[in-house]
């Protein structure tokens, strides 16, 4: 019973050194709350993306209806990856659509990417035929990373004037465009 009492005394009027734990102990829960509900928003706003981010243009000259996947190799294990893709606005959105892009022929379009952690090394395009080929940019697979696109803009000329891509790379496009 006179433990109850002292329990009792002890929450009716806290010791000084309590209140100095739990007061920062408070502060830190509430901080870590904000964080975990407005981090998610505010996060994929980071200004230092806005170094990183570059814009190319990508223009079906093939004369046929394209799917389109800009890949590129990674900085450390050289893998090919879709290329990070952002929509061109302020402040910078992950895009929804980054693979199996569908183009019109004589269509035109712009695609930003950050090029932190990857090079831009191929456009992986899939025809009508079904036939995946492999347009290869400035960038090589073994080059040192990274860097920005070496060109403005990527011209998808003939199909039947780009190699085939390796069967590795099928699975950057889908089935049919």
């Amino acid at each position: 019973m006179a433990v109850l009492r002292a329990l009792v005394a002890v929450l009716n009027k806290p010791p000084r050194w309590l209140l100095m734990l739990l007061v920062p102990g408070v502060a830190v829960v509430v901080l870590c709350f904000w964080l975990l509900v407005f981090g998610a928003v505010t996060v994929p706003y980071n200004p230092m993306l806005l170094a990183f981010l570059e814009t190319v243009d990508i223009a079906n000259e093939s004369g046929e209806t394209i799917t389109i996947t800009p890949i590129g190799a990674t900085q450390t294990a050289h893998r090919l990856v879709e290329l990070p893709s952002y929509q061109d606005d302020y402040p910078p959105a992950r895009s929804a659509v980054s693979r199996s892009i569908r183009m019109a022929p004589g269509q035109r379009i712009k695609y930003t990417y950050d090029w932190d952690d990857v090079n831009f090394t191929h456009i992986v395009i899939r025809g009508p035929d079904g036939v995946v080929r492999a347009l290869a940019t400035d960038y090589r697979i073994e080059e040192g990373c990274c860097g920005p696109p070496k060109r403005d803009e990527y011209i998808i000329p003939l199909l039947s004037e780009i190699p085939m891509a390796p069967v590795e790379m099928h699975k950057f496009v889908d089935e049919k465009p």
